[in-house]
């Protein structure tokens, strides 16, 4: 950075010493025309109006067979976003199990049986297919289409999930395209010290902190057999959603579940218990374990990893402001330090990643090879500060205000406000959540968020990083005992 920055300088030096050899120009000709924008120029811009979180009513019903229907009515798009959400379509928690739930999802579109015993492979409506994720609360499909495909789609969604043909061919298919996903995913160096810091934190076998090796170790063996029997046991019914959110019609929407899905028997399985949350580890005096992937780099990459609040816990929302203020703002605490006060760091990014039970704080940054050490040091001095002391009221009203921003962008649009349902369904939240979110955020103080971070910041830290072991090793060493690895993949 400092380089460029002395680049910058010697050119624009340059441009000044040629500028001193030119012509000199006339002077303009008077009177001069004044600019038609002047006016405007002259007064102030109106002030930004705050986020208001507008959030439709959510109407819902539950079939006979158990199933509910969601509906928000949001006449003003044009589009209508689909998903299907299954909160028993997940892992187990055991490591033997772990992708399980993704691979028979991918199995749905690779075969659907219609009434005339016709096999369909990979149905697509307006030549999308749909998409679809799994992760710890559930799997989800949405479909987004115009308002006059809503009939179509429905109907796609229900052959999808109730007919699927396990083939063998099938089954391949989806084990290769995992087996690529996660390849590549293993490729990333955020992944990797992501996991390498997840790993120290709660150690290899957690859910929170599983590798990549395992996924792609459990993908090889998965059977036809355990797909079928997955599905036979937790897809059905009683666990499941049908959410719909555009310019639709609540009773219309009703009127299709019942079409489509009403005569779907429930499944014999239940919903997977959630894992336990990992136990709160004291950290110590300053006794951290460092994870370090030893690369030709030129610059250093790490990554903090802390526990903090699952989606059930009063303090969930406390975490999401405390993400602001230490590296989700572009004048964050971190950013401060390391960007505008020092400049050993382009930005910080702070999140935390939530669970039902349990939560993982990550924080992300980029530093200067000679200053790695000291980049690491600032964060675990701002991980103290905000737990250690009150934050100032202008720093609480500025994440508030971008938290807020932030939220109310992603629900603007029928697949975000879609998929924050899915989202609530899937954690079994209360359908008004996002209804009174504004409300709780304003009401939170920051003693409120001293308090959260205390109760978990003071716990163990999984720290890793990325770049040439010659350069950062004796700068780490002073931090914490630290453990040297190459970079691995799934293959």
């Amino acid at each position: 950075m400092r380089r460029a920055s002395m680049g910058w300088a010697a050119l624009f030096g340059a441009a000044l010493a040629g500028c001193g050899s030119r012509v000199e120009l006339p002077p303009p000709l008077l009177p001069l025309t004044p600019t038609p924008d002047a006016e405007f120029r002259a007064n102030a811009p109106p002030p930004a109006a705050e986020p208001a979180l507008r959030v439709h009513d959510v109407r819902s019903t539950e079939l006979e067979n158990g199933m509910t229907t969601l509906v928000v009515e949001q006449p003003e798009l044009p589009l209508v976003t689909l998903v299907y959400v299954n909160r028993a379509a997940r892992d187990d928690g055991a490591p033997r199990n772990a992708g399980l739930a993704e691979l028979t999802a991918r199995m749905l579109n690779e075969g659907t049986r219609l009434e005339n015993g016709e096999v369909l492979r990979q149905l697509r409506i307006s030549g999308e297919p749909p998409g679809w994720s799994v992760g710890s609360a559930g799997t989800a499909i949405a479909i987004t289409t115009l308002a006059s495909g809503v009939e179509k789609a429905a109907w796609l969604l229900a052959r999808l999930v109730q007919h699927p043909v396990f083939e063998a061919d099938s089954l391949e298919s989806a084990r290769v395209a995992q087996s690529q996903q996660l390849f590549s995913r293993s490729l990333g160096i955020s992944s990797q010290l992501n996991e390498l810091a997840l790993e120290g934190l709660y150690g290899p076998d957690h859910p929170l902190a599983l590798p990549f090796k395992t996924f792609g170790r459990n993908l090889r063996f998965f059977s036809g057999h355990q797909v079928r029997s997955f599905y036979s046991r937790q897809y059905g019914p009683r666990d499941s959603a049908l959410i719909a959110v555009g310019a639709v019609q609540a009773d219309a929407v009703f009127t299709l579940a019942r079409r489509h899905f009403g005569a779907w028997s429930p499944a014999q399985g239940q919903v997977p218990a959630e894992p336990a949350p990992p136990a709160v580890v004291p950290r110590g005096d300053r006794n951290i374990q460092i994870g370090a992937i030893a690369a030709d780099a030129s610059d250093a990459s790490l990554v903090v990893a802390l526990p903090c609040a699952g989606l059930s816990d009063p303090d969930a929302l406390a975490f999401d402001l405390i993400a602001m203020l230490i590296g989700g703002l572009t004048v964050s605490r971190s950013a401060a330090a390391l960007r505008h006060d020092t400049g050993i760091s382009y930005g910080v990014h702070a999140a935390c990643y939530q669970r039902r039970t349990a939560g993982k704080f990550l924080i992300e940054l980029s530093a200067d090879l000679d200053r790695a050490g000291e980049s690491l040091e600032k964060i675990l001095t701002e991980i103290e500060r905000i737990k250690s002391s009150p934050v100032t009221l202008a720093e609480l009203e500025a994440a508030k205000m971008r938290y807020l921003g932030q939220t109310a962008a992603a629900v603007s649009s029928t697949p975000g406000l879609a998929g924050a349902l899915a989202d609530l369904y899937l954690n079994a939240l209360p359908l008004d959540h996002l209804a009174t979110l504004e409300r709780r955020v304003r009401a939170l103080s920051a003693e409120q968020l001293q308090r959260a971070a205390a109760r978990y910041f003071d716990a163990q830290i999984g720290v890793a990083v990325y770049g040439p072991p010659r350069l950062l090793h004796d700068q780490l060493v002073s931090l914490g005992d630290v453990q040297w690895s190459m970079l691995k993949t799934t293959k």
